[in-house]
């Protein structure tokens, strides 16, 4: 198995296609032999078998227990998932498996885990295409109920940690036609919202476009025009477009979330502050400086 290993580096379709039985397996090729183990992990205890099909949608560099934690969401994890992330015990006992039959291996000086690429991408050809949508769903709520707030002191850090795995799910979503098992579920809004925030601070602007409209979309449908967390993405378009140069969409999403946040919170609020500096902003942008001037005077009257 070693030596497959090593041809990685030709294409993982070169490398399927030339694929030869080996004399130690009569009639199977390696790809069989991983086929083997992965119905081996499944009988021994199918949580772990999802946990690698899951793996399928994210990194193979680095996976470890917290990310799977879900915070504030802990409930709403699949069952599987919620049983292996219940504990730190029960997360290495499902890893353990997977270490068993060599499908995984721990990073040195390291609590995280990675897979081989070959292994990767065998996964995504041949387990995950039975199962797409639940798993993709999965992984993009996980990466997305992972990413911090700012103003969190492991906010570098962890972001670091999550690039990775955006740029993977990156290659799976559709927006066109996006997941539709529970794609207007809290959960997976708030995750888009935030995978959002990801991909805008990384300056994937387009991408981030995308993920705020379905957000936005389904919060329409799910909560409501006026709703607060609808709003909250309504500003993130504004602040994306001013990015982007387009103001004229950037001031309709201004204007529409003030005036939600404003009956919703009253003017004084911190959101409608908030989105009342971003229009003096935008305003200066676009040469209306007296208008700046009056969202700046109400700012600073508050």
């Amino acid at each position: 198995m070693v030596k497959y290993l090593e041809l990685y580096s030709k294409s993982w379709h070169e490398l399927h296609g030339q694929m030869k039985r080996r004399d130690d397996y009569p009639e199977r090729t390696i790809l069989t032999t991983w086929q083997i183990s992965f119905d081996e992990v499944e009988r021994r205890d199918i949580r772990a078998a999802k946990l690698l099909q899951l793996w399928g949608y994210l990194d193979n560099q680095e996976l470890w227990y917290q990310l799977l934690k879900w915070p504030g969401w802990e409930n709403n994890r699949p069952d599987w998932l919620q049983q292996i992330a219940a504990n730190e015990i029960s997360f290495l006992a499902a890893v353990g498996i997977l270490l068993d039959f060599s499908l995984v291996e721990q990073n040195e000086n390291s609590d995280s885990y990675s897979m081989h690429a070959v292994v990767h991408d065998w996964i995504q050809a041949s387990v995950n295409t039975r199962t797409h949508d639940d798993f993709l769903q999965t992984a993009m709520t996980t990466i997305g109920l992972a990413v911090l707030p700012e103003n969190t002191g492991d906010f570098a850090t962890i972001q670091r940690r999550l690039l990775p795995h955006l740029a993977q799910l990156l290659q799976f979503w559709d927006y066109s036609s996006d997941i539709q098992n529970n794609k207007d579920s809290a959960i997976y809004l708030y995750s888009l919202h935030m995978l959002g925030c990801l991909c805008t601070d990384q300056g994937k602007l387009d991408e981030a476009e995308q993920m705020y409209q379905q957000a936005l979309q389904g919060k329409e449908k799910t909560w409501g025009p006026e709703h607060t967390s609808t709003l909250d993405t309504v500003n993130n378009l504004g602040l994306l477009y001013a990015s982007q140069g387009k103001l004229d969409e950037a001031e309709q999403m201004y204007q529409r979330a003030l005036q939600g946040y404003e009956k919703a919170w009253g003017p004084e609020h911190t959101s409608t502050l908030r989105t009342v500096n971003n229009l003096g902003l935008l305003y200066v942008s676009q040469g209306k400086l007296d208008e700046a001037e009056q969202m700046y005077q109400r700012a600073r009257r508050s």
